[in-house]
């Protein structure tokens, strides 16, 4: 028999429900003073008795401060199983969020008797913890102080028997988390609380795949991996985050530049032109409208994309391909340009785009022209100015954007300004300015400057290795490159 408390005040979807699970042996309670999280019961209110011990499963209301409530409830002792009773999908996303089954409540009392019944077989799958590890393994509760080596070892071992349910619920919604190991995979390994197996799994949590990669990665077989991710992020042997955990690795800031122009460039194209897709302008002639596809493809082709796990934007990849080749066959071609040019004219005030405008290309490019001889020699006002100009010549283009920034930081240096702050906030523009657009030598170049200025030199190192991958005949950035290599 399973204590189960109602915590809401519904009394005409309550009390069909109530009956239904004291049908199955359940003893229920009815308890609105619970909903927002474990507290002295209440007394009652005569449609059934306080309880008094700690409840096996807990059924809520999708109250707007759901989130709280669970976590309140996920840190009792031991953790009951939670249930989020409502309708509309605004609920069922609201339990979603907050990872706990949701019942509609339109269902009939047999049926959410049913979601209750499954809600209280994974009460221990609700949160990946020391306090749930326990429970689910029946190993007695430690207390509030630090876990020691010797019971994470123990939650190891018993893990490797763990029902499997349990472990595919409770990693279900890390499934496109990054994990990375932390150092008590060391001391395990010391301990020998580790098999030889489960050693090597360990060696590929670098944070550059997802919980559901490794598990597939056939280090081990499936289910052993299940568990033991399972048991290693119990015990904080095995960290998990929705993003690459930092950028510590080539590796690492590789997946995370990458993950960033995918989600940037899907946002900047949406209702733009073709123009926009390959960065061309309309009088674009064959070779330039080759040369930005060969820069496309080192950015999203799938040479680039394919040997990285992207985790939940990898959706995004074939099609943003495919875009750039349809991009390719029609701007290429001059009698399909000038049909699409025709479509585009007569869709124009409901288009996003910057490339498909007039625009006066070579009055910019002369003005970033002056706007660099101006740094060359030492007059960063003047090259504000110029670079300003070419950006309002031909908006939204990377490397002017990017080499303004560069500027506009020289320019603080040369009044007093705090240059810390400056390089901050410039880097920053120069990167937003860069995203999700296909890689612009100079103005990597720019943003290069503009993270040694930050003191970050292998943020630097990348973008220049990428611009020199884009246009090998770049000995600013060569330069640059032997400088912070010294």
């Amino acid at each position: 028999m399973a204590e189960v408390v109602i915590a809401f005040d519904d009394i005409g979807l309550g009390l069909p429900l109530q009956e239904a699970l004291e049908a199955k042996g359940h003893r229920v309670v009815w308890d609105p003073g619970l909903a927002t999280g474990p507290g002295r019961p209440s007394a009652g209110d005569g449609r059934a008795g306080a309880h008094s011990q700690a409840p096996d499963l807990v059924i809520l209301s999708p109250s707007p401060d759901l989130g709280g409530v669970v976590a309140a409830w996920h840190a009792a002792r031991p953790p009951p199983g939670l249930l989020v009773v409502g309708s509309g999908a605004g609920a069922a996303e609201r339990a979603e969020a907050c990872g706990v089954p949701f019942a509609d409540s339109a269902q009939s009392p047999g049926e959410l008797t049913e979601s209750a019944d499954r809600a209280l077989a994974l009460r221990y799958a609700g949160a990946l913890g020391p306090g749930f590890a326990r429970a689910a393994l029946g190993l007695p509760d430690a207390g509030d102080g630090e876990l020691s080596e010797a019971e994470a070892g123990r939650i190891i071992a018993g893990a490797r028997e763990l029902d499997l349910d349990i472990v595919r619920a409770a990693l279900r919604r890390h499934a496109q988390d990054y994990v990375v190991a932390t150092s008590l995979v060391a001391t395990l390994r010391e301990h020998r609380a580790l098999e030889i197996p489960e050693v090597e799994l360990t060696r590929l949590l670098d944070g550059t795949k997802t919980v559901q990669s490794v598990i597939r990665a056939g280090a081990i077989e499936p289910a052993r991996a299940g568990r033991l991710l399972w048991a290693l992020a119990s015990v904080g042997g095995a960290s998990l985050s929705p993003e690459p955990p930092d950028r510590g690795t080539p590796a690492r800031r590789a997946l995370a530049e990458a993950r960033a122009h995918l989600r940037a460039r899907r946002d900047r194209l949406d209702g733009s032109t073709y123009y926009d897709v390959l960065e061309v302008a309309p009088d674009a002639d064959a070779g330039e409208v080759d040369a930005a596809v060969r820069a496309l493809s080192l950015r999203y082709g799938p040479d680039a994309l394919a040997p990285l796990d992207l985790g939940d934007l990898a959706h995004l990849a074939e099609p943003m391909w495919t875009q750039i080749g349809k991009a390719r066959s029609v701007i290429a071609d001059i009698a399909s340009r000038g049909r699409y040019n025709d479509w585009v004219a007569s869709r124009r005030d409901r288009l996003r785009t910057t490339w498909a405008n007039n625009l006066d290309r070579k009055r910019a490019e002369a003005a970033f022209s002056r706007g660099q001889r101006a740094l060359v020699e030492g007059d960063p006002f003047a090259a504000v100015s110029a670079m300003a100009k070419a950006c309002r010549e031909h908006p939204d283009h990377p490397d002017y954007e990017a080499s303004l920034a560069w500027a506009r930081h020289r320019a603080a240096l040369a009044r007093g300004d705090d240059g810390e702050r400056s390089a901050a906030e410039e880097r920053r523009i120069a990167a937003d300015a860069l995203r999700g657009r296909r890689p612009w030598p100079r103005g990597l170049v720019a943003l290069g400057l503009l993270c040694v200025a930050d003191g970050d030199s292998e943020a630097a190192r990348f973008h220049l290795h990428e611009a020199l991958r884009c246009d090998p005949n770049l000995p600013a950035a060569r330069r640059i490159l032997r400088r912070i290599s010294q």
